[in-house]
């Protein structure tokens, strides 16, 4: 009882500590202006440290470890040849191969730099919306609601917040950059791949006319339908043949429905239906 206490207390500070760096940084327009980066790095840390401190904790902290002892020792060069344990994703490999060779005797440094990329790029991808959204009150949410989570998944985490980094990018319209972000989250996480379809979005949004009026999304949605009942249809074989090159050849069969991505895949289309009807 008492080692849950003090872990709450541990957590809810470096969160308060987070909080009010956040709300330094906003008061701050010449921390905005000249030392935003550093400022993120800063307002990232406590609770990068404290994941990267902590000890059975969380319930896939055994399979990272295990991970992070299997990469100990694989060469470089068996990594670019694809042969990653459980077919985990390259990009996620060969960060914790960099980090297990520089902390050989300790899991502080893979953890640490998991949670730092994953909470770093998820912080900075709210600021990139600070016009619109409080960088205190959306990191707070983001630590509130998805923290915790990136204890356990952490591959996804880290993909996720390459993805939440690329998403003004998106709101932007600059297709070009989006799609590189989501292949390097690709790297990371597969199912980071399906992200692409968010392109749409701006595409079926509503919009104004020359006249002024304006015409909602949800009387444009009927053209997405043909092409969304043909991305169900592909997408399997679409997702299978991307493993062309020799450094994915020994993972071509490892089929998208034995990750359980086709199912995930069907649900974020689901929810881009729904919610594109309402734009």
């Amino acid at each position: 009882m008492k080692a849950d206490l003090y872990s709450l207390i541990i957590y809810l500070g470096n969160l308060a500590l987070t909080m009010l760096l956040c709300r330094i940084y906003q008061k701050k327009p010449i921390l905005q202006e000249k030392y935003k980066w550093l400022s993120l790095v800063i307002i990232s840390l406590p609770l990068s440290l404290v994941a990267g401190l902590r000890e059975n904790v969380g319930t896939d902290y055994l399979n990272y470890t295990g991970i992070i002892d299997s990469t100990r020792g694989l060469s470089y060069a068996s990594i670019f040849r694809g042969e990653t344990p459980n077919f985990i994703e390259i990009g996620f490999i060969l960060v914790t191969k960099i980090c297990s060779s520089l902390n050989p005797n300790s899991y502080f440094l893979p953890f640490f730099v998991y949670a730092f990329s994953t909470l770093f790029l998820s912080v900075a991808g709210i600021e990139r919306f600070k016009q619109k959204v409080s960088l205190p009150l959306g990191v707070f949410l983001f630590y509130l609601i998805y923290y915790h989570v990136t204890l356990n998944i952490i591959r996804q985490g880290m993909s996720g917040a390459v993805l939440m980094f690329a998403l003004k990018d998106l709101v932007d319209k600059n297709y070009i950059r989006y799609s590189i972000f989501v292949l390097i989250a690709f790297f990371f996480h597969r199912t980071a791949a399906l992200c692409l379809i968010f392109m749409l979005i701006p595409l079926f949004s509503g919009k104004y006319t020359n006249e002024g009026s304006y015409i909602p999304g949800s009387r444009r949605i009927w053209g997405l339908i043909p092409f969304v009942i043909l991305f169900m249809a592909a997408s399997v074989p679409l997702y299978n043949s991307l493993f062309l090159y020799d450094v994915f050849a020994n993972r071509a069969d490892f089929s998208i429905e034995a990750h359980g991505i086709t199912g995930s895949g069907l649900g974020i289309l689901f929810f881009f239906c729904v919610n594109i009807y309402f734009i």
